[in-house]
């Protein structure tokens, strides 16, 4: 469990901007929804993960990063005042789709999450049982057959370090070198869209302030 921390942490640090979210926080607060409370946080839970990590399984609750943009209107209205939170397997790529939900949804901003995984969320589930004194039962779903099961995709062997009463699996070794090669450029990508997206609003707030010197001089001017 130490270890599956200490990776989320290194993740998730590289996005300070980004609050993030334990796993045992987010069992408490799912756990709160269930149970009904008034006090219940809302919460929109998305896997950012590839399709095919999600077939093995996912956090229960959770939708698809697809199935949000799809329909991220209907989402946001179901669930206006709803935390977002994001997760992959450490925290790395849902740092990046986090950072991708402020500049496409501004208002969203406070209210958008990076989990520490589904890794730390095979540990927590556990802990959590334990704590209750229930019997340890896997607590991911197979969206297939909408079942609980305990094997979990870790997309690679450096984050298989799952519960014991998990089994991990992950990409084949040419496979994951592609994965990570397309994670890069998708990095890329968002950096250079995160700067053009920077570098516009600068310019339209030099814009603003220059049509506002302008208003002020023509009116002395006038007067």
């Amino acid at each position: 469990m130490e270890q599956s921390l200490e990776n989320s942490q290194f993740y998730q640090s590289f996005y300070p901007d980004i609050p993030p979210m334990s796993s045992s926080e987010l069992l408490k607060l799912q756990q709160n929804q269930t149970s009904n409370s008034n006090n219940s946080r809302k919460l929109i839970v998305i896997d950012v993960r590839s399709e095919a990590e999600r077939a093995i399984s996912m956090i229960p609750g959770s939708i698809p990063l697809s199935a949000f943009h799809n329909d991220t209107s209907k989402i946001l209205q179901l669930a206006p005042d709803a935390s977002v939170v994001l997760y992959c397997s450490a925290g790395y790529r849902s740092g990046l789709e986090c950072q991708r939900l402020h500049q496409l949804y501004p208002h969203l901003k406070g209210r958008v999450y990076n989990l520490d995984g589904i890794v730390c969320y095979t540990h927590a589930s556990i802990l959590s049982q334990q704590e209750t004194n229930t019997e340890a039962a896997p607590k991911l779903i197979n969206p297939n057959t909408n079942k609980a099961t305990n094997v979990v995709h870790t997309f690679g062997p450096s984050w298989s370090n799952v519960n014991e009463h998990f089994e991990a699996v992950y990409f084949h070794p040419l496979v994951l070198l592609c994965r990570i090669i397309q994670v890069g450029f998708m990095v890329f990508v968002r950096s250079v869209q995160r700067f053009v997206y920077t570098g516009t609003r600068l310019v339209m707030c030099d814009l603003r302030e220059e049509a506002v010197r302008t208003d002020l001089y023509a009116s002395v001017n006038v007067e």
